[in-house]
C-alpha cells in the first residue's frame, strides 16, 4: 500500500497514495518538513497525492521551523536515521542548506531528471556542485519592499521608486502618526543585502566568485558600505517604528497587518505571514526604491532533496517526478507565496509581484546575495554589525571588517 500519514501528537491518519510510472509495494517513505507554510504546501500537496492506486506509505514527520528544522534533519542524517526525503534550502547558509549536505555525501544526486531543465540559470550556482544536482528547487522566493495599497492612499503617497522619494514618504508617514518602513534592526540582513544588490552586484555580478577568489573584500567595496549606511540613514530619518532595535519577527508582523507601517523590505514570506494575520489586508511587492538601478530581487530558496543513504531513492524520485508537473508546481507557489518555475518560464505572475515580475522578464533580476556564501558566519557578522551600526556601537567600517574576517576564517 502507498499512503500518506500526518502524525498528530500520539495519532495518525493514511491515505492512498498513487506512485506513477512504478510500483514499489509495501515502499515507506519518510518526508520530513518544517512547521512553516512551505511545510504545510508540501504536505498539502503529499495528501492530494494520496488519490488513486495505492503502492506504498507517505509518513510526513514536522520538525519546528528555523534552527530546530535544520537541527533535527542534521541529527538524524548523522545518526544513520535520515528520512527518505526532506524540504531543503538552495545553496548555504543553513543547516538544511543543501549545497553543504550534498557535498558531505548526505544528498542523492539528482541530475539526469527530466525537470532539470525547467531549472533557470538564475539558480544554478545554489543546486549544483560541478554536475552534480542535490534538490529540486519548488519556487522563486521574491525580496522587495512588501507594502500596503491601503495604508498609501491614507497617506496620500505612492510607493516611492527613487531614494528621493523614498525619505519623503518616510517624512509624510511620521506627520501622520505612521512609520513607512518597518524593520528588524536586530536582523537587518534582507534590508542590507537587497540595497547591495543596486549598489554594488548589478555593476558585478560575480562579485561572490571574487570574494571567494580573494579579488575583492567587504571593507574595499563601496556598495556594500553604501548598503549599510543606507540602513542607517533611514533610521535617522525616523522611516522605522520607534523602538525597532528591538522589535520581534512577531510585532514586526503586527505592525504591518494593523496598518500602523506602509511597508516593510523583505522577502514574500513577510507578505504571507502578515496575510495570514489579517486575511482581509492586501498587500503588493515593488523592487527597491533605487530609481533607473532598481532590480528584482529573489532567491530559489525551497527545495526538496533525497537522503544519499535511502533505501528507496526510486520510489522518491517517482514522486520528485510528480511533484515537477506544472498543475503541482503552480499549486505550491499558490500555497507558499512564491511563484512556480513553469510560471517564471512563461512570464504568469501573480498579482501581489507583477511589480517585481517586469523586472524580472526584462532580465533584470539579480539573486540575494548570501545564498552562495559558504560559511554562515558571514550573514552573522552583517547582522551583528548592521545592527551595531545603527546603535552606535560599531562603526561601518568595523562592521565591513568583520565580514571580512568571518569569510576568511577557515
Amino acid at each position: 500500500m502507498f499512503r500518506f500519514s500526518v502524525p498528530l501528537v500520539a495519532a495518525s491518519t493514511a491515505v492512498a497514495v498513487f506512485l506513477p510510472g512504478a510500483a514499489f509495494s509495501d515502499t515507506t517513505l519518510r518526508f520530513a518538513l518544517p512547521t512553516s507554510g512551505s511545510g504545510d504546501a508540501l504536505a498539502a500537496l503529499a495528501e492530494t497525492y494520496a488519490a488513486a492506486q495505492p503502492d506504498a506509505t507517505i509518513q510526513v514527520q514536522r520538525f519546528p521551523a528555523g534552527p530546530g528544522y535544520g537541527q533535527g534533519i542534521l541529527t538524524q542524517l548523522q545518526s544513520g536515521a535520515g528520512p527518505d526525503m526532506f524540504f531543503t534550502n538552495g545553496g548555504y547558509g543553513a543547516l538544511e542548506s543543501l549545497l553543504p549536505l550534498g557535498r558531505n555525501g548526505q544528498l542523492a544526486d539528482l541530475a539526469g531528471a527530466s525537470w532539470e531543465t525547467l531549472i533557470p540559470d538564475a539558480a544554478h550556482d545554489a543546486y549544483y556542485i560541478g554536475d552534480a544536482l542535490y534538490g529540486m528547487p519548488l519556487s522563486m522566493v521574491w525580496v522587495g519592499g512588501v507594502y500596503n495599497p491601503a495604508v498609501l492612499e491614507q497617506l496620500g503617497i505612492e510607493y516611492p521608486h527613487t531614494e528621493e522619494a523614498l525619505f519623503d514618504a518616510c517624512a509624510t508617514a511620521k506627520a501622520q502618526g505612521l512609520s513607512f518602513s518597518t524593520a528588524l534592526g536586530s536582523s537587518p540582513y534582507y534590508f542590507i543585502e537587497t540595497v547591495a544588490v543596486t549598489t554594488g552586484y548589478k555593476d558585478t555580478p560575480d562579485w561572490n566568485a571574487r570574494r571567494e577568489a580573494g579579488e575583492v573584500t567587504f571593507a574595499g567595496t563601496p556598495g556594500w558600505a553604501e548598503a549599510i549606511e543606507m540602513f542607517a540613514r533611514l533610521d535617522e530619518a525616523d522611516c522605522y517604528p520607534e523602538g525597532f532595535e528591538a522589535t520581534t519577527i512577531s510585532e514586526l508582523f503586527a505592525l504591518l497587518a494593523g496598518g500602523r507601517a506602509a511597508s516593510g523590505l523583505g522577502p514574500i514570506t513577510l507578505a504571507g505571514a502578515v496575510t495570514r494575520m489579517n486575511p482581509d489586508i492586501t498587500l503588493r511587492m515593488a523592487p527597491r526604491a533605487a530609481g533607473e538601478d532598481s532590480v528584482a530581487v529573489g532567491f530559489f530558496n525551497d527545495a526538496v532533496s533525497i537522503n544519499a543513504a535511502s533505501g528507496n531513492i526510486d520510489a522518491a524520485k517517482a514522486f520528485f517526478q510528480w511533484l515537477s508537473e506544472p498543475e503541482q508546481q503552480q499549486l505550491y507557489g499558490e500555497m507558499s507565496g512564491g511563484t512556480s518555475l513553469y510560471d517564471l518560464a512563461e512570464g504568469n505572475f501573480s498579482p501581489m509581484v507583477e511589480g517585481l515580475g517586469t523586472y524580472y522578464a526584462e532580465g533584470r533580476f539579480l539573486p540575494i546575495p548570501h545564498v552562495t556564501w559558504q560559511r554562515p558566519q558571514v550573514l552573522e557578522a552583517l547582522n551583528r554589525g548592521g545592527s551595531a551600526v545603527v546603535t552606535g556601537q560599531m562603526t561601518i567600517e568595523q562592521a565591513l571588517a568583520d565580514m571580512d574576517a568571518a569569510w576568511d576564517k577557515n
